[in-house]
């Protein structure tokens, strides 16, 4: 609803002018007030205008208005404004709406579905699943970070209990809400019936403003209240799971603020760009660029600004304090090109924006943009969660494991029969696969499936995707209602890559740090990748289609010659392109006509013409700048031309750009239609070399007469020998060549699945492309044990339906900082230890870990199943799989994963390990023992490794295959790559990069380029699979092992079975681990690093798959 549509209250229409140019666009809400004697008014929503500080002043046109206005001002009732329009005189017209009173109001109103089935005729309803926003599209008003509406109470209404039955006015009715009361007390507000009409002088209204919201049911909000009641008993005790993250998340911003501060600022003196478009700034002060230097590496943020920020730095930077300076001294953000080098005395910096304007001397310092998007972004969530104003209002007392009312849903079978064509075609769904599909479709809130290494939860997020894109009801649109998420971007896009919903492809939004490109340009080349792909389906499919594209070849060239402005020499072209295409379709008659009108223009041929550019100056010419051609399709021709001078990415182009799109908004007056020719012909002159140029395009009426010959006559041809479903099929085709933006806006609003990293789920593009509809039905989490809790709440915090984390607490967990786990534990060391216990629990266990038990404890109380554990994997050979298993999952009392492939499978030629399945590599002490350092290295276990690595690489048996290595420390990382630089496999450039050679890093098997050989920390590995791994062990030493502390510094990350996990399952055919076998007879060993001694067991007592290597 809108303030215009507010009735039964005074209005007031008052005629305003400016002083000054108004920037507030027609039909924005506005703040009306007066400051001494003067007047001004403001948008109650600061993004309408450019600069939320500035008030604008504004007087009445006359006498009649300014009594109008000072009479409203001096009453000061409750009011709202909005201005209806806006003229180029500065003048404007303000609607203000007078109420007799304000009263603040948080309540959630349920909508029932025999309420909806009565009304859905009466209010024209597009989508029954939508009825809660329809309701609130025509009942209430939503102005930035507040909902207003109108509420009516009757005359005779009890004074002191004015909320058991009341009004809320609309746009077109009434709706009366009843205040209920459960069997347990609990009140709530259900919509009772629609009024169309109520009698004069009956009701009293006033202005109600605050959180107002429909829900889709009584459950909900009988979810949401008990949930309030639930969080306000647990308090701020630091036990509660969200107030142990909110301590953390409090420290962490303060830390980084400390460290920004520590950091300090540079003063730089002088500024150059380079010729590759890096910015150089020299500094002076080698001191204190070495002091930065220690904070700040390559792609980190740099903040730059010409006022000196000592202010900012003196005393504790706060959030509103930094963006306060920022504002003022227009900062700008950019990033570290390379690591700095104090004695060099300069920085290297990359991504500065094109408008931004540098002094040359000025300070930079850390710049804090990003952290506090993040820290803004994590407390919105939090705190709506909290408050019960989430999408999904029960999932605080979910996450606090509290038991309370749920939905009851219709039940949906798992698996559909497309289901089983498209995503099961050669083997049914596994049991558990199909229960992971059956709990995710039927939870009332929250699924946890957790996949185990290579049991396909890649393969059931697909089918949970389809299935609930199968149930959704789609009256209202598909676009966006999935969200597909995860911790980092690399396994947001290997979910995306996987996904066709419809046929369709999700789209991902977000880079990485230091990746180019915008969000724009990744939809579009998505969208192109897309279309590409299509293309080649089609004319693999139908083969002879390629036979028929003469036909819509020549109907570029004929189009190319009627919409351009033809030279003598493009004419010449022209025809000469006819001729070679049609050479062995025209008659012999038509074919001398051709040559004929060649031999009469020939002249010496011009450059080379790009076909991007003539498809653009076609689409120039397209634009009708006059009236009656324009009502047809001048909107989307204009469109189409924007869409491709984008695509030059040219900023000579980009006013041109800024132009048109301001001339998308019909109807055009006279003037705007001659600003649209000027703007026409002014593109038209930057793109067509000046001898090309006619201010009018001309053709020669002989040339137009012979294309139309030959269209007619190939046309007849065609429609001889073919059938009417063979030109519709190549008007597809052409459709997909020639329209790629229309093409692109059918696509987006049909993809049903964005995705985006826990964080960048509300950046600014997605935000804009989901419009008023901010949630998601539906939240999937993939590696969702990996995201720390405070990043996991926010898209959580947009789940409608359902949130399906998909993940595995037994591999790499989220990343904590011990340090502030003690401070944490600090604060409350005079507590109950066990205080101190759930504190670790609560940040040391992931949220996928901590809500796999929470929801476990909820089955038992409600009996709804929302968690399952997937028990077959098809990934490895069955020796190493049970291996898997025993150690890492059956040891915690969870399932026996099972093989789903049986050995055969896994055979390999190996020369030496001829089918073998798990190897110990034994590399002893004596042979060197590990290099202690910041990281471990153990350069003779990465010599042995690599040597044989390259044995086996360089043998025919190795053809097809792809390996990895994986470590724990970087250091041995970087050793191993110095071995491979040895040996010829890998080279180093001149930036200290190692590159693999061509031949050894990608190979072609089946027609598709495969990874042939990576190497990482374990770090880079999860989700990730090869035919063999090695592992390199590293720690090598004679160290005691008694103690607890004695074992963290004698086997280190050995310890941690997360890492060994992960690192100990990525392989199909062979693992081998390369390491001091020594190490696992020390006394300590079986305790602390289990998983190794059963794996050199493994290998040493399995004669069939085991071999130990001697060196």
């Amino acid at each position: 609803m809108k303030i215009s549509d507010i009735k039964r209250v005074n209005s007031y229409f008052i005629e305003l002018t400016s002083k000054k140019d108004v920037k507030i666009k027609a039909n924005t809400p506005v703040k009306l007030f007066e400051n001494g004697n003067q007047s001004f008014i403001t948008p109650i929503d600061p993004s309408e205008i450019a600069d939320v500080n500035e008030a604008i002043q504004v007087v009445p046109v006359n006498l009649k208005n300014e009594e109008l206005l000072e009479q409203l001002l001096r009453r000061n009732l409750p009011r709202l404004a909005v201005v209806l329009n806006v003229t180029k005189k500065r003048e404007m017209t303000l609607e203000v709406k007078v109420f007799s009173a304000e009263k603040p109001m948080d309540i959630s109103i349920a909508v029932e579905d025999d309420f909806i089935d009565k009304i859905k005729k009466q209010m024209k309803l597009k989508s029954l699943s939508r009825a809660e926003e329809s309701l609130t599209d025509a009942f209430l008003i939503s102005i930035h970070n507040f909902t207003y509406g109108v509420m009516g109470v009757h005359t005779n209404a009890n004074k002191d209990d004015l909320l058991e039955r009341f009004l809320l006015l609309g746009k077109e009715g009434y709706l009366q809400i009843h205040r209920k009361k459960d069997e347990n007390d609990q009140t709530y507000f259900v919509v009772e019936k629609l009024i169309s009409s109520i009698k004069d002088n009956e009701y009293a209204f006033f202005l109600i403003k605050g959180a107002i919201r429909f829900t889709k049911s009584m459950f909900l909000e009988k979810a949401r209240l008990e949930t309030l009641a639930a969080m306000q008993e647990i308090g701020s005790t630091i036990t509660g799971y969200m107030n142990t993250w909110e301590a953390y998340g409090q420290i962490e911003q303060e830390e980084t603020f400390k460290k920004v501060k520590k950091a300090g600022v540079v003063p730089y003196t002088n500024k150059e760009y380079l010729p590759n478009g890096v910015l150089r700034l020299d500094i002076e002060d080698s001191e204190k660029l070495a002091n930065l230097a220690n904070y700040a590496e390559k792609g980190e943020g740099i903040s730059i600004c010409s006022v000196d920020p000592d202010d900012l730095f003196g005393s504790e930077i706060t959030i509103d304090r930094y963006q306060a300076f920022t504002l003022e001294a227009k900062e700008i953000t950019v990033e570290l090109a390379e690591d700095i080098e104090p004695h060099k005395q300069r920085i290297y910096i990359k991504r500065v924006p094109d408008d931004a304007i540098l002094d040359n001397s000025g300070y930079l310092f850390l710049s804090l943009a990003g952290d506090i998007s993040r820290f803004r972004r994590r407390k919105e969530a939090r705190d709506n969660i909290l408050a019960g104003r989430s999408y999904m209002p029960h999932l605080a007392a979910i996450l606090e494991r509290q038991a309370i009312s749920k939905p009851v849903k219709k039940r949906t079978d798992p698996i559909s029969q497309t289901v089983r064509e498209k995503i099961f075609p050669v083997h049914p769904p596994t049991p558990m696969q199909k229960e992971a599909i059956d709990i995710a479709l039927n939870t009332p809130d929250i699924a946890i499936i957790q996949g185990p290494p290579g049991t396909g939860k890649t393969t059931v997020i697909l089918a949970i995707l389809e299935r609930l894109n199968e149930i959704y009801d789609s009256s209202s649109g598909i676009f966006g209602k999935n969200l597909v998420s995860a911790f980092q971007h690399d396994a947001v896009q290997n979910a995306i890559d996987r996904i066709e919903i419809f046929g369709l492809p999700g789209i991902k939004f977000g880079q990485k740090r230091g990746e180019a490109g915008d969000d724009e340009l990744i939809i579009e080349h998505t969208v192109e990748n897309w279309m590409e792909e299509k293309r080649q389906e089609l004319y693999q499919k139908y083969p002879e289609i390629l036979k028929e594209k003469y036909m819509e070849e020549f109907d570029k060239i004929y189009v190319n010659y009627l919409y351009s402005a033809n030279t003598t020499e493009n004419t010449l072209k022209l025809l000469k392109e006819t001729k070679e295409l049609l050479l062995s379709k025209l008659s012999m008659e038509l074919l001398q006509k051709i040559d004929k009108v060649i031999a009469e223009l020939k002249l010496s041929l011009g450059g080379h013409r790009d076909p991007q550019r003539e498809h653009l100056v076609k689409s120039i010419h397209k634009i009708p700048y006059v009236p009656q051609v324009f009502e047809d399709n001048g909107i989307e021709a204009i469109m189409e031309a924007i869409y491709r001078l984008k695509k030059e990415e040219n900023s000579i182009l980009q006013e041109d750009i800024d132009e048109l799109m301001r001339l998308t908004i019909p109807p055009l007056n006279e003037q705007q239609f001659q600003m649209l020719r000027h703007i026409r012909k002014r593109i038209l002159t930057k793109l067509i070399p000046a001898e090309e140029i006619f201010h009018t395009a001309k053709q020669k009426e002989d040339i137009v007469s012979l294309f139309t010959e030959i269209s007619d006559y190939i046309s007849a041809d065609f429609n001889k020998s073919k059938s009417g479903e063979d030109a519709v099929l190549l008007d597809y085709i052409s459709e997909f060549e020639n329209s790629p933006l229309s093409i692109r806006n059918s696509l987006l609003d049909y993809v049903s699945v964005l995705g985006a990293t826990n964080q960048q789920s509300v950046g600014r593009v997605i935000s804009q492309l989901k419009g008023e509809t901010e949630h998601y039905d539906n939240v999937l989490i993939d590696e969702a044990a990996r995201s720390n809790p405070l990043d996991l709440f926010i898209p959580m915090s947009l789940a409608k339906d359902r949130i399906i984390l998909v993940g595995d607490h037994r591999q790499l967990p989220h990343i904590i900082d011990e340090g502030i786990v003690k401070e944490i534990e600090g604060a409350h060391k005079n507590e109950d230890q066990s205080v101190s216990d759930k504190v670790n629990e609560n940040i040391k266990k992931s949220m996928f870990e901590h809500l796999f038990q929470t929801l476990k404890i909820l089955q038992k109380k409600d009996g709804i199943l929302r968690t399952v554990t997937l028990d077959k994997q098809y990934r490895t050979h069955p020796v190493l799989g049970d291996f898997v298993s025993s150690n890492f999952y059956e040891k915690h009392g969870e399932v026996h994963i099972g093989s789903g492939l049986p050995a055969e499978t896994f055979r390999h030629d190996l020369q030496g390990l001829e089918d073998k399945a798990c190897v110990w590599y034994d590399i002893p002490i004596e042979k060197g023992a590990e290099v202690s350092g910041q990281s471990k290295s153990r350069p003779i276990e990465a010599k042995k490794i690599v040597a044989h690595l390259k044995k086996l690489m360089d043998s025919g048996e190795s053809k097809g295959l792809n390996f990895g290595i994986i470590t724990f420390y970087s250091s041995q990382v970087k050793a191993i790559h110095e071995e491979l630089v040895k040996v010829g496999i890998a080279t180093k450039n001149d930036a200290n990069q190692y590159e693999i050679k061509s031949n050894y890093r990608v190979e072609v098997v089946n027609g598709k380029k495969i990874e042939k050989l990576r190497i990482g920390t374990v770090d880079a590995f999860q989700g990730m699979e090869f035919d063999v791994v090695y592992l390199s062990m590293v720690r090598s030493n004679e160290l005691p092992d008694k103690t607890e502390q004695e074992k963290q510094r004698k086997y280190g990350f050995l310890m941690v079975e997360n890492r060994l996990c992960v690192s100990m399952s990525r392989q199909k055919k062979l693992l081998i681990v390369a390491g001091d076998s020594a190490m696992l007879r020390s006394s300590g060993a079986e305790h602390a690093i289990s998983p190794l001694v059963n794996y050199y067991d493994l290998c040493k007592g399995n004669k069939t798959y085991g071999k130990i290597i001697h060196e």
